[in-house]
């Protein structure tokens, strides 16, 4: 076992679900903000995902914050933003 977890690459860049995996509705789920917390204090970037095109990525900052969780706009991956960046 330890010799292949001497093998595993650590990622440098983790990709989080935000509804259902960091908060459900306006509720945190527990341990979430912790877990990014952690994940920036090893070094880690994150990027944030979600399929709702109703928010801006400003508005999801705004969310995230709201609820513990530290980020900035351009680690924010939204459907509309994603489809407008394609065309």
């Amino acid at each position: 076992v330890y010799a292949a977890q001497e093998s595993v690459e650590v990622p440098e860049t983790v990709v989080l679900d935000c509804d259902g995996v960091l908060w459900e509705a306006n509720s945190l789920i527990e341990g979430s903000a912790e877990a990014c917390a952690s994940l920036r204090a090893s070094q880690r970037r994150l990027l944030f995902l979600t399929n709702n095109s109703f928010k801006s990525r400003k508005a999801y900052v705004q969310k995230m914050r709201g609820l513990g969780i530290e980020c900035e706009e351009e680690e924010i991956i939204g459907a509309a933003f994603s489809a407008a960046q394609w065309l």
